[in-house]
């Protein structure tokens, strides 16, 4: 950790230490002034002397990541992980000294190892204000001069976003009033947001089609096991899983994640509440990897575990929850805290409502249709859900979106999410702007495509 500290200090010594010109220069982002690596400094040395450069300065113990500082007004920025938070942090250009250091929370923990040690955002400095995206999506805008949080926005729980398998590792755009960003998710591509105050200026909903005499894509990929939106089985495709521990294992083909509620509309009165879960990505290979909290009306379950809970990986679980509808709604609410919540099924049962009526409701989340089970109980498609994104499931356990979801990870199965499990449209690129032909655009790699967007309104020009 501490070698990346000092290692990338002393590469940007080297650009000031050496000049022949002196004067202030700044790399304010990431890939320099116009995010083109382009430096329009003059008077570098062409090589350094025999015996190395001199050292100017050195500190440790900065913490973990692979953020490569940006320079601007005689200081340093940069992110990392310390002491189990992620920080953003700014210093002395001249001799290294810590200016402020401000955590935007706990630090991500990210599943794989590789790179999982920090952030790897380099932040963008615009006048007295510095915008960064952190490992779990966590956009921020702080001051220059003392690192205070004037606004922040989060890439999953705004829009809907999936962390990518190595987190989120975007250096965000400043292109005159907007700050351009990529959760990822289907309608919300990319999003503009207003550089003051973080507000939404426009979201890009991801391209559905291809061009003439491309190769067919899949929704949600192919490699490995994804099914086409026709429902046909992608080529090559391994059999699809089943579920252990319940009478129909196709309840658990779909799914929904990423959400943050769920409400339905009810008689007042007493329910049961039948809540269906089951771990189908395979990424996740033991408890503790995907845990998550809810609230049933009044009822709160903390530290979830759905791998803990039915006992490893594909086997059903339900969890029953007795509640009192008192104001005609019942709502559940879900709170992220390892990897995204999902859920397969929620089955809400009258017990004693003022509605004699009332019938039980059945929903199977992520569906696109209504399934009909073996007890001959239908199954509507999936409703009610705020936030989050699904996998339709078919009929197998494809590694897919519903069709026409450019966050359901493209041309490669599910963005590497495996069965079951959350797919991000986001890739690990940053956002560039051109102007083509008279025309501002952002260009972007997303996890299935490369996309040149509008800046005026984020429409996807191609």
């Amino acid at each position: 950790m501490n070698r990346y500290a000092w290692c990338v200090l002393l590469g940007l010594m080297g650009s000031t230490t050496f000049a022949d010109t002196a004067g202030t220069f700044d790399w304010p982002q990431w890939q320099g002034q116009d995010r083109n690596s382009v430096s329009a400094e003059k008077g570098l040395l062409q090589e350094w002397p025999a015996e190395g450069p001199p050292l100017a300065w050195r500190i440790e113990g900065l913490g973990g990541g692979d953020s490569a500082p940006a320079v601007a007004g005689g200081r340093l920025f940069g992110m990392s992980n310390r002491d189990g938070k992620e920080i953003v942090w700014a210093r002395s250009e001249t001799d290294g000294k810590e200016v402020w250091a401000t955590p935007l929370g706990d630090a991500v923990q990210q599943g794989v190892h590789q790179s999982k040690e920090g952030p790897a955002c380099t932040p963008s400095v615009d006048g007295n204000r510095v915008y960064v995206i952190g490992m779990g999506g966590t956009v921020a805008c702080l001051s220059v001069d003392e690192g205070k949080i004037l606004w922040r926005r989060s890439l999953t729980q705004d829009f809907g976003g999936s962390l990518p398998m190595w987190s989120y590792r975007e250096s965000p755009l400043v292109d005159g009033d907007k700050i351009i960003c990529t959760p990822g998710a289907s309608n919300a591509m990319l999003v503009a947001l207003n550089k003051t105050n973080g507000e939404v200026i426009w979201k890009t909903t991801g391209p559905t089609s291809q061009p003439s005499g491309a190769p067919p894509s899949f929704a949600g990929g192919t490699a490995g096991g994804g099914r086409n939106p026709g429902g046909g089985q992608a080529p090559g495709a391994p059999a699809a899983p089943s579920v252990s521990g319940t009478e129909d294992p196709t309840l658990y083909a779909s799914e929904h994640w990423g959400m943050t509620a769920f409400s339905q509309k009810v008689p007042k009165g007493k329910y049961v509440v039948n809540l269906h879960f089951a771990e189908t990505y395979q990424g996740i290979t033991a408890a503790g990897q995907r845990v998550f909290s809810f609230t049933v009306g009044d009822k709160e379950f903390k530290d979830f575990d759905i791998w803990e809970k039915a006992g490893g990986l594909r086997k059903a679980y339900v969890e029953s929850v007795p509640v009192e509808v008192k104001d005609g709604e019942l709502k559940i609410t879900f709170e992220r805290q390892v990897e995204n919540p999902a859920i397969k099924a929620i089955e809400i049962l009258p017990k004693d409502v003022s509605d004699k009526q009332a019938k039980p409701i059945r929903i199977n989340a992520g569906a696109s249709e209504s399934f009909t089970d073996s007890k001959k109980q239908v199954w509507s498609a999936d409703q009610g859900f705020e936030g989050g994104q699904v996998n339709a499931g078919a009929a197998g356990f494809g590694a897919f979106a519903q069709p026409g979801n450019a966050g359901g990870g493209g041309g490669r199965r599910g963005g590497f999410r495996g069965f079951g499990g959350a797919r991000s449209g986001a890739a690990y690129a940053s956002v560039i702007a051109i102007d083509l032909e008279g025309v501002r655009q952002y260009v972007q790699m997303t996890s299935s495509a490369l996309v040149g967007v509008s800046a005026d309104k984020g429409e996807v020009l191609w």
